[in-house]
């Protein structure tokens, strides 16, 4: 039962109505639970965006999908025709695969205790189930099924395929949107209706972020998103490189929020790419740690500055640049940034002035969020123009999933630009152009949760006096 069965409802025939169908097909609240069970029975999939396959001997009332480490635990209600069209468009799909760093700097093996396994539910929001399956697959598990639609009427229907009584459940969900954000607080709900012991709500992007201060006759909608959260009973929250660190002061004090920084491991991937210039036929020499090698790799490396995207982002700018100066021992690496010089507050345009030594330099340009990517690249062509050798940039938050937005395109043309790497906080349906390139963040986010699971330090994760040269040794935990 989803909650809505009950419901009286005059339009029982809305499956047989041959207006265009919409992008996600809306059934009536009995319609949705005859096919969610019709589906079981027959094993076929509820929705396209799924490779699932059922357990022989399925328990009542329980059942249990074994999912592969490709597959996602989402279900997305829709008819059969619909089913079979969305499947065929998934499967011909081009999308970007997200980079990685070659070596561990920062993380464990994140393998939880078997005795953690059986109290620990792992869910994923359709705005992240990609990340959400490989979130589970480093902690050595299959992410649970969960089934999301919406009815005929527009409302959002979401149905937990598997108990979670008495269990620790982390919920992954970028509140990209409003159906996101919903979904969110929905699933929160269930979990708490159905008896689950702890909910941790992980959003890797906190949507309405920007909106974290009062200005004439509008919302705090920052705030009021964290007030939403907290009455659907969630009793923690993760978040990835927040917009204003102080947004966590609007959760009540009873709700714990861990701000995670991908930034060091941003650090890390240019780190790489530096050094592959200096040796272009190996990943990393073997023999890394011996004089020779270091005495090579700090006369190669490239002069590098950091540019904070604005004045609000020196902050970053600066724990970056520390990174990188601890990982290529080259205290040389100078610090820059971008002052937008404007008439007025509300004044959109503006003339961007540069401070700090550029010339002859490869610069990288630190960002949390890059939206419609006008002010990057601005920034590129500054630099470009201030004599910069190569221009990089950084950004936590790559938001380009709303249909019509031509930020990839623009930035693919950004003359002078090597190239943009971004997170895989928020989820693009499609293929970025080779300019923009995406940085996992799967293994920070199972790195946390790992730790959480086991009671120690989140903050410790990226501490920089652990780092060696070769990366952490890794280690299960104990």
């Amino acid at each position: 039962d989803t909650g809505g069965g009950h419901r009286d409802d005059d339009d029982d025939d809305d499956e047989n109505n041959t207006n265009e169908a919409p992008e996600v097909v809306l059934l009536d609240h009995e319609d949705y639970e005859e096919l969610l069970a019709t589906s079981i029975e027959s094993n076929e999939l509820l929705g396209a965006s799924t490779n699932v396959s059922f357990l022989e001997e399925e328990e009542e009332e329980n059942i249990k999908p074994k999912l592969r480490r490709v597959d996602t635990p989402i279900e997305r209600v829709g008819t059969m025709q619909q089913k079979a069209k969305e499947a065929a468009a998934f499967a011909n799909a081009r999308t970007t695969i997200p980079v990685t760093t070659r070596q561990s700097y920062f993380y464990r093996t994140t393998q939880l205790r078997s005795d953690l396994q059986s109290r620990f539910a792992l869910f994923a929001g359709p705005s992240s189930e990609k990340l959400g399956a490989d979130v589970a697959h480093l902690l050595g598990l299959n992410a649970n099924a969960l089934s999301v639609g919406d009815f005929a009427d527009g409302e959002t229907a979401v149905h937990l395929r598997q108990s979670v009584r008495g269990k620790e459940v982390y919920v992954i969900n970028s509140t990209t949107s409003i159906r996101a954000l919903m979904e969110l607080l929905l699933l929160i709900s269930t979990m708490r209706r159905a008896s689950a012991k702890r909910i941790i709500a992980v959003m890797p992007y906190y949507g309405y972020s920007r909106q974290d201060r009062r200005t004439a006759r509008e919302p705090i909608a920052a705030a009021d998103v964290a007030r939403m959260l907290e009455a659907m009973g969630v009793d923690r929250v993760m978040c990835m490189d927040l917009h204003n660190d102080s947004l966590r002061g609007f959760f009540s004090p009873v709700t714990p929020v861990e701000h995670l920084l991908p930034g060091p491991v941003a650090a890390a991937y240019f780190h790489e790419e530096f050094c592959s210039t200096i040796f272009p036929d190996e990943e990393e020499e073997e023999n890394d740690d011996d004089d020779a090698s270091l005495e090579k790799k700090k006369k190669n490396y490239p002069k590098v500055t950091i540019v904070a995207a604005h004045e609000g982002q020196v902050a970053r700018a600066t724990a970056f640049r520390k990174v990188l100066q601890k990982l290529s021992g080259d205290e040389d690496i100078k610090m820059a940034f971008i002052s937008k010089r404007r008439e007025f507050g509300a004044q959109k345009e503006y003339e961007p002035m540069l401070v700090g030594d550029v010339k002859g330099r490869k610069c990288i340009i630190v960002d949390d969020i890059v939206n419609t990517g006008k002010t990057l690249v601005s920034g590129i062509e500054l630099l470009a123009e201030s004599g910069a050798d190569g221009v990089y940039a950084w950004a936590t938050h790559g938001v380009f999933h709303v249909p019509g937005n031509d930020a990839p395109q623009l930035i693919q043309g950004a003359k002078g630009l090597e190239f943009l790497l971004v997170s895989n906080t928020v989820t693009y349906e499609g293929l970025l152009p080779s300019k923009v390139r995406q940085l996992s963040i799967a293994p920070l986010l199972a790195e946390a949760i790992a730790r959480a699971l086991h009671n120690q330090s989140i903050s410790g994760i990226l501490n920089l006096d652990e780092v060696e040269k070769k990366g952490l040794k890794k280690r299960r935990y104990d």
